[in-house]
């Protein structure tokens, strides 16, 4: 087995924690499924795709879901700041963080519906909420984003439900509580 070292300059003198590898990996996956995806998504039901072999893509949920990603995200954003106690003492960085994390679940969705699958939603929010972990926020700040992304798309029933299908798999994980 070989071993993997990292590119931080500071930390080049021993291999790579296994999470710090698979976090650089999955953000490197994201950004590049992300951009393609969300070009994808819009251009391929506006090019006028065979929606005959993809009759889910008729409701354009996930067209819809891509184009408002900016508004879902600052909507989603806004509310956590009134739904969470910790979230008014957080610093601009870690509103960077989290709006970037809410951007990424608003990806996903919009993804999960263009394939039209649950599951893709579902398994995702494991990564999201590593991640969370690992910056010192619990988890269990995500079901919050996801019910208020879901309160946003209350005329997408694809979506609310892919939404829920996510905040189940949530569920099942141990978190600590919120602070």
């Amino acid at each position: 087995m070989t071993s993997l070292t990292t590119a931080d300059p500071s930390r080049s003198s021993g291999p790579a924690s296994l999470a710090d590898t698979r976090a650089a990996l999955r953000q490197a996956l994201m950004d590049r499924a992300e951009f393609a995806a969300g070009r994808a998504v819009c251009s391929a039901v506006d090019a006028g795709a065979d929606v005959e072999d993809l009759p889910h893509l008729t409701d354009r949920e996930s067209t819809f879901v891509a184009r408002g990603r900016r508004d879902l995200v600052r909507a989603t954003a806004a509310g956590l700041e009134e739904r969470l106690p910790f979230t008014p003492a957080c610093t601009a960085p870690q509103r960077e963080h989290t709006a970037r994390d809410i951007a990424h679940l608003v990806d996903i969705l919009a993804i999960s519906l263009y394939v039209d699958d649950v599951d893709l939603c579902g398994g995702f929010l494991a990564w999201p909420a590593d991640i969370l972990e690992a910056r010192g926020v619990p988890s269990s700040s995500l079901p919050p984003a996801l019910d208020l992304l879901s309160g946003e798309l209350t005329d997408f029933p694809r979506a609310t439900r892919h939404l829920a299908h996510g905040r189940a798999t949530l569920g099942s994980r141990p978190s600590p509580p919120l602070p």
